[in-house]
């Protein structure tokens, strides 16, 4: 509810389209199926991608590179 982006409040609880919105986000679902859009916990993505590579500008490779050079 605090949570700014450039100074501005994401969710200005002063309007009421704001506060659904932020009702509507927080009683999302933690278990997505395929119908229905799901907010995924930080401690399952932990669990889920334990041991994948972090993608950083440092280890980025052809995904840089212009086409005619892969």
């Amino acid at each position: 509810m605090s949570y700014s982006i450039d100074g501005k409040l994401v969710f200005d609880l002063s309007q009421a389209a704001h506060r659904q919105r932020l009702e509507e986000v927080l009683s999302m679902p933690e278990v997505q199926t395929d119908d229905v859009f799901a907010m995924e916990s930080a401690e399952s993505i932990r669990r889920r991608l334990w041991g994948v590579p972090v993608i950083t500008d440092d280890n980025m490779g052809t995904e840089w590179l212009p086409a005619r050079d892969r």
